[in-house]
């Protein structure tokens, strides 16, 4: 059987001979060590830990396709429609898109990632908001006075819990009133902290705007497929 003992301080007395190369792999060892860490983070959070939402195995991201099968990537407003109306793999539909802006609260100017989504988007997630509420019908029409729902995290560090109601916000150059706070766990797409009605700007008809990602909520009897990505 090996001397595991001997063979420690064989290799300890190899170490403290050649400092040089005993520096060198330490740093070696302690960066393989973080990468793989960080490799496993990265799967535990992406692919292992179930998403925080009810029924979350049956979250889709939806991307369109082109005729020779290649993926094209998004959708473009009317193609996004077709697919809602004429579909029945979906109990919930809803597009997106997302970006990073500055935020004015009160007078303190901050930057935050702004999502818009249409009609539907938290029926998705079957989530509701923590406080106030989500976007009513009249909120969702060209010309309607412009609303906000933030995150939690926003909520407490921008606002520090005051009642939401009693906060306005603005978004670009546009006032917004703050109407509803999502959970703490509510986190789509990933680093979005405010959220604003799709159906507030105009429509784009044509087909080859592809600006907006879709995700769903498949109805029941559709098969599950893999979780949705931000």
């Amino acid at each position: 059987m090996p001397n595991f003992g001997r063979e420690l301080r064989l290799a300890a007395r190899t170490l403290l001979r050649k400092p040089g190369f005993s520096t060198v792999s330490i740093l070696t060892l302690a960066l393989a060590i973080a990468a793989c860490t960080l490799v496993y983070s990265i799967v535990h959070g992406a692919l292992l830990q179930p998403l925080p939402y009810p029924a979350a195995d049956r979250l889709v991201q939806v991307w369109q396709v082109s005729r020779d099968g290649g993926r094209q990537g998004q959708f473009s407003y009317p193609n996004f429609e077709d697919l809602r109306d004429g579909s029945r793999a979906f109990a919930a539909l809803a597009q997106y898109v997302s970006g990073t802006g500055t935020v004015l609260v009160g007078n303190n100017p901050l930057r935050a990632q702004v999502a818009t989504v249409s009609a539907g988007f938290f029926d998705v997630f079957r989530t509701a908001s923590r406080r106030g509420r989500l976007f009513a019908d009249e909120d969702r029409h060209p010309g309607s006075a412009p609303v906000a729902v933030v995150s939690h995290g926003f909520w407490q560090r921008a606002m520090a819990g005051a009642d939401p109601a009693s906060v306005n916000i603005q978004i670009g150059d546009r006032p917004h009133a703050l109407v509803g706070v999502m959970p703490p766990q509510f986190a789509f797409p990933e680093g979005v902290e405010i959220w604003t009605p799709r159906e507030q700007h105009a429509r784009n008809p044509h087909r080859t705007g592809h600006n907006w990602r879709v995700v769903g909520q498949l109805a029941d009897g559709a098969p599950s497929p893999r979780r949705a990505r931000t």
